[in-house]
This record gives C-alpha cells, sequence and structure tokens, in this order.
C-alpha cells in the first residue's frame, strides 16, 4: 500500500514539524516515518498518518487537525455548508461565517464546523478580506474531505 516508508532523520523531521508549527500555530513532537502513497507523499508521526503533502508543502489532513488542533488557517462554514463540502465540493462564500485574518490566495487551509471539527482541506482562491467581502462564488479548492480516500488511509 505505502511505498518507501522509513524513519526521517530527527532534524529533516524538525524541519517540516518547524515548518507546520509556524504555519498553524500548533505543537507537533513524536517519531516520523515518510511515504508514498499513489503520487503522494505523506508523513506518519508517532506510526499516525497525518500529514500530506500538497505542491511538496506539508498540511495536516483531517486526523492531524483533530489531533493537534491548529489556530491558523481555518475557515468556519455554517450547517447548511456541511453536507456539500463533505460530499466533495469547493468551499462557497455564502458558508463562510468566520475566517483567520492570516489567509493568502494559494494558501492552504482548513474548513471547520461551527463547533471546530474538521471537515475539509483545500486551497484558498483568494485572500481573507475577499474572502469576507465576497457575496458568492467558489473561495477554496476542496482537496481532501471526510469520507475520502486520505481520511480512509487515515482512519
Amino acid at each position: 500500500m505505502f511505498r518507501n516508508r522509513h524513519v526521517l532523520r530527527k532534524k529533516d523531521a524538525r524541519k517540516i514539524f518547524d515548518e507546520l508549527e509556524k504555519q498553524l500555530d500548533c505543537k507537533i513532537d513524536g517519531e516520523a516515518e515518510i511515504a508514498e502513497f499513489k503520487d503522494m507523499k505523506i508523513l506518519f508521526i508517532d506510526k499516525k498518518f497525518t500529514v500530506f503533502f500538497i505542491d511538496d508543502k506539508p498540511f495536516f489532513n483531517l486526523l492531524g487537525l483533530r489531533t493537534y488542533r491548529p489556530k491558523k488557517k481555518f475557515l468556519t462554514v455554517d450547517d447548511g455548508a456541511i453536507k456539500h463540502i463533505v460530499g466533495g465540493a469547493d468551499v462557497m462564500a455564502p458558508g463562510v461565517i468566520e475566517i483567520d485574518e492570516g489567509i493568502k490566495r494559494g494558501d492552504i487551509v482548513w474548513v471547520r464546523d461551527g463547533r471546530g471539527n474538521p471537515i475539509s482541506v483545500g486551497k484558498a482562491l483568494m485572500d481573507a478580506e475577499e474572502i469576507k467581502k465576497e457575496k458568492k462564488g467558489k473561495v477554496v479548492e476542496n482537496i481532501h474531505h471526510l469520507g475520502d480516500e486520505i481520511w480512509k488511509l487515515s482512519n
């Protein structure tokens, strides 16, 4: 299932952890293993698949988001948007009720429900200020969501 799985040197793992910690404002520690799945690079922390790479940049999958509870790069959506996003739809402007002010176009972000539970990971299509003003249209491209292949691998 996973190809080329091996333990990372502490120095290499720390580089990845530091990048995630800076980007998402959370604390990460543990033994890291890197592997490949299909055309994707993935990272296990303490034997759990919690990080995947998007455009060669690390980001938590939904298990990682639940485990490490980051404080940055999030959008909160209303209850009406959840079923569509979990079904794989992109995030639309009318469903966004809260957003981290630091989000920039092209950032990898995570989407949460009103209770703070992660439901999706995606790529921001505009800056936070633009998203707050936008009344219609797509604001985040959905990359990973509850029930998809990445979610199934990590659960």
